[in-house]
């Protein structure tokens, strides 16, 4: 196998080579292959894990993995290939693990809707308890039916003026029914 070479005839040593050194102790080959391998390595996880920032993040933990396992490598093997498949079998735990996540996710917010649909019923239940008709039927409509102050005055045959000031004077009686 031939070595490359630079643009000024500079011999370049190939990535097993240098691995080879790193395994007998050299830390500067570690450096010169970091430097050789970063971007390959980057470019063939970002079209592996969801955001680029997560492929920065897995070609160091890549990098480290491998410089930390170096004597499991076979010099007589591809350095590359053998450096691309822990990266890639790193991007794949990681799916795994964001896929876990999310599940764990949807099953909290499927477990807390019951308790706050419960919680919003208590809420309306008080109020219907607490105002008169007329106040809760309009604080209804406005927050539950989403029914502009218009549309409320409109059904209740009042002002705007005047339900704006129903509506206050409701909040106003649940504010302190519900701190008391």
């Amino acid at each position: 196998m031939t070595s490359p070479r630079t643009s000024n005839n500079e011999r370049v040593e190939s990535l097993e080579s240098l691995a080879r050194q790193a395994q007998q102790g050299n830390t500067e080959c570690l450096e010169r292959i970091a430097e050789r391998v970063r971007e390959p390595l980057r470019c063939f996880l970002v079209s592996r894990v969801a955001h680029e920032a997560d492929a920065d993040d897995l070609a160091q933990e890549t990098l480290l993995r491998a410089f930390s396992r170096l004597e499991r490598y076979d010099a007589n093997r591809p350095f590359k290939t053998w450096l691309f498949t822990i990266g890639k079998r790193l991007a794949v735990n990681q799916g795994l693990a964001d896929k876990r996540r999310e599940t764990r996710h949807s099953e909290a917010q499927f477990i807390s809707a019951p308790v706050e649909a419960s919680l919003e019923l208590d809420i309306w239940k008080r109020a219907k308890a607490t105002l008169k008709p007329e106040a809760y039927r309009a604080i209804w409509m406005r927050y539950c039916e989403e029914a502009t102050v218009k549309e409320v005055a409109n059904a209740l045959g009042r002002t705007v003026v005047s339900t704006k000031v129903l509506l206050y004077r409701a909040r106003k009686r649940l504010l302190s029914e519900f701190q008391a």
